[in-house]
């Protein structure tokens, strides 16, 4: 090997080394909700311009409902313990073999019949385990995400 090879070979080395000791491009630090409350997750609804009615659930402790309707669907958002954050749309009542049909296709929600003071609808469901960190990214794109799925789930009982 001639010495100008090993001076080449010391240099590319030597700058792999500085490479990988420099210190990472900038980041965004964002906040990171280990356990949300109630009045985080209501904030959150209200930086995507979403006004909520607020009320605990009936039966169940620990629990927050969040009513609102969006792009032309009642929604509702839960908060369990804090950790877990479960949307849901109402529909009209269809039959199982389209819940069925729906489930078997769906990649982020499932689809549920359920009987609510007399009243039977296809409700829509997604949720996401809050527990190893939430952030208002994460948030916002559980909910870009889910108007996704209505907006499919809608076009699918249409179709069918």
């Amino acid at each position: 090997m001639t010495k100008q090879m090993r001076w080449a070979g010391l240099l590319v080395g030597l700058a792999v080394l500085v490479a990988a000791s420099a210190p990472a491009a900038a980041q965004t630090k964002e906040k990171v909700y280990l356990k949300l409350t109630n009045d985080q997750l209501d904030q959150m609804l209200k930086d995507m311009g979403i006004q909520a009615k607020r009320f605990p659930h009936p039966t169940v402790k620990d629990q927050m409902d969040f009513d609102f309707e969006r792009k032309d669907y009642k929604m509702r958002v839960t908060l369990f313990k804090g950790t877990l954050v479960w949307i849901s749309a109402y529909f009209p009542k269809t039959s199982l073999d389209m819940i069925n049909k729906w489930n078997v296709n769906a990649k982020f929600s499932r689809a549920v019949l359920v009987n609510v003071n007399g009243v039977e609808n296809a409700v829509v469901e997604y949720q996401i385990d809050a527990a190893g960190g939430m952030t208002d990214n994460m948030f916002r794109q559980f909910i870009r995400r889910f108007d996704t799925e209505c907006g499919d789930f809608d076009r699918f009982l249409q179709k069918n």
